[in-house]
């Protein structure tokens, strides 16, 4: 591609040696050389005729991925909506759609979540009518890992839905796959996540690797270390290669869940808030908040549990299950803060809709989590630890209940008080998290 560049270059196709440039920094953000990709695209457009050309569509389309790849989201939705304005004036149809799915990305990115949604959701729409594939897939990929933290069951309908496609027209289906496994290990359902391995396609991206991430946490949810420690060894190598920062916070989540599953709380809070960092605005960084949080609620951590209530409650807006996350976290920090009355009240509603959304890993998580911190001071929380423990052994996560009340042993939180006054000293973790702003 390169040795094509310079030639189109040498014989006065500055046009086409721009479109080729446009072609071959696609190719380097699909790898996740997002670096390469960046420094690529920018010097293309520098060396850019001031006047819009139907090259500078493409480049600065590519751009945006990059930037976006690369926790610039402002940027991304700059450089998108340049390539859509100079679309627009030359009356260039065809890239709007691929223009459109970017720029839905940036918007949720830039904290405009609902409104990237309705613009993806439209562009598959239009995509799906015309028959245009590339965009079809990718549409499918896109809004997959990002709803999921609106409904994980949609988000998982979407997922299979691309499988399919990529399926029929012979495409590697690994990547999709990954989206539709992190739905399935967030539901609870880990038949269906293994099932997803042995179906994908071969790993030939990162993107990919992250479907063999995902079989690895539900590895380490069944106890299964080799298996988790021979799969993470695949992710890590892949990951290696990347220079994606929604890749590294991919990663970090990844080694945080599994922290989590094998009882590591302290480590599962500390790698969380590490990965959370990576990537901005993120449904990664939305994943790992809301993992920390938990991991500290079983710690006793209350400034840990409320770092991460206020966290959600202001940058996280429209999104189902994040909100049920955060309302879940708020009665493990009323429990925490010795307001007893108020917190079962808070978990009867939590977990009446985590059970009624068929969401059973949630529905687990949360009444082991009342079981512990209201202890006897509640008729609910004490049945509930029995219901985790027939929940978690249902998805063949046996033993996770006894791994997740060792780890919280090391830091027991102050016994709950019975009514509705609150604890005269609050527990707290060591090195606590403030909220990021």
């Amino acid at each position: 591609m390169r040795a094509a560049i310079d030639w189109s270059e040498r014989n006065g196709e500055a046009e086409h040696a721009l479109e080729l440039r446009a072609t071959l920094g696609a190719w380097l953000v699909d790898m996740s050389r997002v670096d390469e990709a960046t420094e690529l695209l920018t010097g293309a457009l520098a060396k850019a005729q001031p006047d819009s050309s139907r090259a500078q569509i493409s480049l600065y389309g590519q751009l945006a991925r990059a930037l976006m790849l690369q926790a610039q989201p402002e940027k991304g939705l700059e450089a998108v909506s340049r390539a859509l304005e100079i679309a627009e004036r030359l009356n260039v149809r065809g890239p709007t759609l691929q223009l459109f799915i970017t720029k839905s990305w940036a918007l949720s990115q830039t904290g405009r979540f609902r409104e990237g949604i309705a613009l993806l959701t439209g562009a598959m729409t239009i995509a799906d009518r015309e028959n245009e594939l590339p965009a079809r897939r990718r549409s499918r990929f896109n809004l997959s890992s990002t709803v999921i933290i609106e409904d994980p069951h949609f988000a998982l309908k979407i997922a299979r839905e691309g499988i399919d496609i990529e399926e029929q027209f012979g495409f590697n289906s690994a990547s999709m796959a990954a989206n539709a496994a992190e739905a399935e290990l967030m539901i609870g359902d880990l038949d269906e996540v293994f099932g997803l391995e042995a179906r994908a396609s071969d790993v030939a991206t990162v993107l990919g690797a992250f479907m063999i991430g995902n079989v690895a946490c539900a590895a380490a949810l069944r106890g299964d270390w080799e298996g988790m420690r021979r799969r993470v060894a695949v992710v890590e190598q892949e990951a290696a290669r990347s220079s994606s920062a929604q890749d590294m916070a991919e990663l970090g989540r990844l080694r945080a869940f599994i922290a989590f599953a094998e009882g590591r709380l302290d480590d599962a809070r500390r790698l969380a808030l590490e990965a959370a960092e990576f990537y901005p605005r993120s449904t990664q960084q939305v994943f790992n908040r809301v993992l920390a949080g938990h991991a500290a609620a079983l710690l006793g951590d209350i400034n840990g549990v409320r770092s991460g209530v206020d966290w959600l409650a202001e940058y996280v807006t429209g999104a189902a299950w994040a909100d049920r996350s955060r309302r879940t976290l708020e009665a493990a920090a009323l429990a925490l803060e010795g307001l007893t009355d108020e917190a079962a009240a808070t978990y009867r509603r939590v977990i009446a809709e985590w059970r009624d959304d068929e969401m059973p890993f949630d529905l687990a998580r949360t009444l082991l989590e009342q079981a512990l911190l209201l202890g006897g001071s509640d008729r609910d929380a004490a049945a509930g630890r029995e219901e985790a423990r027939q929940i978690f052994a249902a998805m063949g996560a046996d033993g996770l209940v006894e791994r997740l009340e060792a780890g919280a042993a090391k830091h027991a939180p102050t016994p709950a008080r019975t009514g509705g006054g609150r604890a005269t000293t609050p527990v707290q973790a060591e090195g606590a998290a403030p909220a990021t702003r």
